[in-house]
């Protein structure tokens, strides 16, 4: 039996009740909110009860139908996108163990927006034995793009074993029939060529990228039937923050879209002659500004988005751009972003959303000039949450100019103060977007301080390279520095203060446990680091680039001292406070041996120290019950050392 769900009455039935983890611990009732190409029907990402869902409904409804689900609630949805006005494509995802390592394996399907005609997109004809289905398995297949001229027919990357590399093969969604278009080739240094650009479903371009080497190339066929021909190289020492992309192709002259902050503080996007072989000056730039995404369709540019403190969007056509203008004006103090359009533009969705107010969707059409409301992100959060996130500046110990934000509680006079460092350590917080962790600690009375400390991503590349090799000090100290200043400045009980993170913030608040324990009552670590050179020895950590982790943060053997003096599970006998460990037993980033080998060697030490290793969970406890076990537990322990 079909079921319907009407989203809107959810909002009206709330109850006034004291909000707690229960609430901020759900995983987001609606995401990934998308229009069909000719605007007639939105399908979305919803989690109902717990469980992921595909649901699908007409353009201007919000009588939603649900069309397909996950069998398993650990596993993932990660995506859906239209193939054309009919069919859905989607990825979903799992958490596997093999040969001793934890991977997310990925898949791609596609069903009908009725429901019907389910289908897994993978290439049987070239895994019957068991060695080949058993590397494909590791080796994900990716969309590269949608054959508009060509209805049901989709490209695709996957792993070819008769070519040891990524091939692009051309899919039949009707009849799962995968044809191989474009094999990877050789180029002149002997590097494997892979990935190719994609333009009007022709393929004239690749592009290479070796961080390691510090090389970007592009190569240039004017014909299927001619030799691939290098066009340009570049070379670049600075590996681990220096990017280069081939964003798209200009339809108007042939040459490329660039994506790329060489020679640059901040990126920029840029035009590459292919006649000529020069690169322009930036055609695109925001001053202080990094560009978050380019986004080329139909050979012209549609939108550069772009961060600072926030995200925001530029559309390049005026009349588009003239709507996110009369957009804010009609939602001052949000942000607002377009996040699905229909082909002609004359319908799309908008994200309007501010640190105190989770993310809703609106559907609007141009031709009516009438809006309608899809649903909230967080529902059961609407207009229960009041605090705003405020932009810090301060200088470091050594007169660095860091920044950070700070979200304080409403009506609470000297709250206690939460660091909340965020992971990465090439990530970034914005103030522009809510974060239900941020807001769940809030509103348990908690002043909140996210420091950008330095080596984090976003503010310009000297600021990223800035923390190369400093984890464990100049990366904590300028948290360190960050928590003093707001404390000073602002009417905060630092006598009552905890370090909370997640990942590398996880490690950061082990470190501030052994070198910071005097300043702080207690430590959370989810999903932490505390051996930092165990960590970069692992093999999972060595999936990356080996040259950019060790000019990041240091050789795994030359760099053992500077590793060990600035890892925890070296100091466990001078650990004294109080301190709460979370890890998921399938996490894929970080083994969760790095929180059980820390628990074993202090429990017997410090009889204040709490494990909780959650069978399945994954690092970004993306199942709603292992979620809630972590929000339950983190408010329980910050009430039981902070209150």
């Amino acid at each position: 039996m079909k079921k319907s769900i009407l989203f809107i009455f959810i909002i009206f039935s709330l109850t006034s009740v004291a909000l707690d983890y229960k609430d901020f611990g759900k995983l987001p009732f609606f995401s990934n909110v998308t229009i069909s190409p000719d605007g007639e029907k939105i399908a979305a990402l919803a989690n109902i009860e717990g469980k992921p869902y595909i649901v699908v409904t007409e353009f201007g409804s919000t009588n939603f139908n649900p069309i397909a689900s996950l069998k398993n609630e650990y596993d993932r949805l990660e995506w859906i996108e239209w193939a054309n006005n009919k069919k859905i494509i989607f990825q979903t995802s799992k958490a596997e163990k093999a040969r001793e390592r934890t991977f997310r394996v990925y898949d791609l399907n596609t069903i009908d927006s009725d429901g019907s005609n389910f289908k897994i997109i993978e290439n049987k004809s070239i895994y019957k034995d068991k060695q080949n289905s058993y590397i494909s398995k590791y080796e994900s297949i990716s969309l590269v793009d949608i054959l508009e001229d060509e209805e049901n027919k989709i490209l695709v990357s996957n792993y070819d074993p008769r070519e040891r590399a990524v091939a692009i093969f051309e899919v039949n969604l009707k009849n799962n029939r995968f044809k191989k278009i474009e094999s990877p080739f050789t180029d002149s240094d002997g590097d494997r060529v892979t990935n190719f650009i994609v333009s009007e479903g022709k393929i004239q371009f690749a592009d290479f990228y070796d961080a390691d080497e510090g090389i970007a190339k592009i190569f240039y066929r004017p014909n299927k039937d001619d030799s691939w021909t290098e066009i340009y190289r570049a070379n670049t020492e600075d590996l681990a923050t220096d990017n280069f992309y081939v964003g798209g192709v200009d339809k108007k002259d042939g040459n490329l879209f660039i994506y790329s902050n060489f020679d640059s503080n901040f990126s920029y996007i840029s035009k590459f002659n292919v006649e000529t072989g020069k690169l322009s000056k930036p055609i695109y730039s925001k001053k202080d500004h990094e560009i978050a995404s380019l986004e080329v369709e139909d050979g012209e540019i549609k939108m550069v988005c772009y961060e600072r403190f926030t995200r925001e969007c530029d559309l390049f056509d005026p009349e588009e751009n003239g709507i996110i203008k009369s957009l804010k004006k009609s939602f001052p103090d949000h942000y607002i972003n377009i996040s699905s359009y229909s082909k002609d533009f004359s319908r799309f969705i908008a994200t309007i959303r501010n640190s105190n107010s989770p993310g809703k969707y609106f559907g609007f059409d141009k031709k009516t000039g009438k809006s309608f409301f899809i649903s909230s992100q967080y529902p059961q959060l609407e207009n229960k949450v009041n605090s705003i996130t405020k932009v810090i500046e301060y200088k470091s110990r050594d007169d660095y100019q860091l920044y950070g934000f700070l979200t304080l509680p409403e009506g609470v006079k000297n709250p206690p103060v939460i660091l909340f460092p965020h992971g990465g350590p090439t990530a970034r917080d914005r103030i522009d977007y809510f974060d239900p962790w941020l807001q769940a600690m809030v509103s348990q009375g908690y002043a909140v301080f996210q420091p950008q400390f330095r080596g984090s991503a976003g503010w310009g590349k000297d600021y990223q390279i800035s923390g190369y090799r400093e984890s464990g000090k100049k990366m904590q100290n300028d948290m360190i520095d960050g928590f003093d200043y707001v404390v000073q400045n602002y009417d905060l009980d630092g006598k009552k203060a905890c370090i909370v993170g997640a990942s590398y913030g996880g490690y950061a608040a082990l470190t501030g446990s052994f070198q910071s324990q005097d300043k702080f009552k207690c430590f959370v670590s989810i999903a932490g680091i505390s051996d930092f050179t165990k960590l970069l020895r692992s093999e999972t950590f060595f999936r990356g680039s080996a040259k950019m982790n060790k000019i990041m943060h240091g050789d795994a053997f030359e760099d053992k001292e500077y590793l060990d003096s600035v890892s925890a599970i070296n100091y466990t006998d001078k650990i004294k406070k109080p301190i709460l460990l979370i890890h998921g037993t399938y996490d894929t980033q970080v083994p969760h041996n790095q929180s059980s080998m820390f628990y074993n060697k202090i429990k017997n030490s410090n009889d204040s120290v709490e494990y909780f290793e959650i069978p399945k969970a994954t690092h970004y406890f993306d199942e709603q019950g292992n979620r809630l076990i972590m929000f339950r537990e983190i408010e329980r322990f910050l009430a039981e050392n902070l209150n």
